[in-house]
């Protein structure tokens, strides 16, 4: 598996950040911590070898986050298309550092998902 480079980490963080503070609040009713891993940051668990399991509100399920579904969830959001086989919008956000809520809500549900199924 590669790593990601020092950019892409710091992108991928401004992503959950995003998704945490707001823009995945719509559908998320609750995040626990399974393994801090000495973390001061939420957002930071996953990537530093922590777990979250986040509920959602629609089937009350748990879902792992940690590095596996970023990695995961990485690869299907870089690759998403728009209806004309272009890159989606939210990729060429993330391309160009312009990270907001949705951005970082389309990334955290492809790695719980593999798909954007809310919103």
């Amino acid at each position: 598996m590669s790593r990601f480079t020092v950019e892409t980490l710091e992108r991928i963080d401004n992503m959950i950040v995003s998704a945490l503070e707001g823009g995945s609040n719509y559908w998320i009713s609750n995040i626990e911590v399974v393994d801090r891993k000495g973390v001061k940051y939420l957002s930071q668990v996953a990537q530093q070898g922590g777990i979250l399991r986040i509920i959602d509100n629609e089937w009350e399920q748990p879902h792992l986050f940690d590095m596996i579904a970023i990695r995961k969830g990485f690869t299907k959001f870089v690759n998403w298309k728009n209806r004309k086989g272009e890159k989606h919008a939210r990729v060429l956000d993330f391309e160009n550092d312009n990270i907001d809520a949705n951005t970082g809500d389309c990334f955290l549900q492809f790695c719980l998902f593999e798909d954007v199924i809310f919103g």
